[in-house]
């Protein structure tokens, strides 16, 4: 599923649209974070959207926000979400991450969730700097390719059909984006495998904050642009 066809065939498959289009399985902390690094005026755009998990958040919450993918199939599905979960129209860009097609200090923020892993990982986090502002951040959610995170990933791998993906540690990473020029790089463990299985089986949120946040599986990467 590593071309377009085939996440377009993924993203637009009936069954994915069913299952996706009235449920947000966005982290807390990461929403968090990412409310915390921006403001109303921030202009920012999540890079590999997906279904506009992360996107649909920021726009929930007075952020602009561009959903960018390179799968048609998945922006017309974070479409469908935006309007199915809040009533809203969810701005879209179909954007190849490797030739982002915006000019240098364009963006405060600019996000991605389960992507960079998949792809040259420098060319990525230099061309993500290319259209940040100074000073504004980069911000990454990437496996932490633990042994839980293992355990997860090949039980789910033969339902999702999951690409490659690289995994590296804590240092690993922060080394990797030193070297793309960002500066006040923090690296934090999220993603509880508890709060992930009730994302998943709940559309309603307000009982999230009591689920244990035990079994942390991601990193989430904070950088700021020199």
């Amino acid at each position: 599923m590593n071309t377009k066809q085939g996440w377009n065939q993924h993203w637009g498959s009936p069954a994915t649209v069913k299952r996706l289009k009235t449920i947000n399985t966005a982290y807390p902390e990461v929403v968090r974070s990412l409310l915390d690094l921006t403001n109303e005026k921030s202009n920012c755009i999540e890079l590999g959207c997906g279904s506009g998990t992360y996107a649909i958040e920021l726009l929930a919450n007075n952020r602009k926000c561009i959903a960018s993918d390179f799968s048609e199939d998945a922006l017309e599905l974070a479409k469908i979400k935006g309007r199915e979960l809040y009533g809203f129209d969810v701005p879209t860009k179909l954007v190849d991450i490797y030739n982002i097609p915006y000019p240098e200090n364009t963006f405060d923020l600019v996000f991605s969730d389960g992507v960079i892993e998949h792809l040259d990982i420098a060319k990525v986090l230099k061309e993500m700097e290319r259209v940040l502002k100074p000073n504004g951040w980069m911000v990454a959610k990437v496996p932490s390719g633990g042994l839980l995170y293992q355990l997860v990933y090949y039980f789910m791998s033969p339902i999702e059909n999951r690409p490659y993906e690289a995994w590296f540690s804590k240092k690993e990473w922060k080394g990797k984006v030193a070297e793309c020029n960002y500066k006040n790089i923090s690296i934090s463990s999220c993603g509880s495998v508890f709060v992930g299985l009730a994302n998943r089986l709940q559309k309603k949120k307000n009982f999230i904050k009591y689920i244990p946040t035990l079994g942390r599986i991601y990193f989430l990467i904070n950088a700021q642009k020199k």
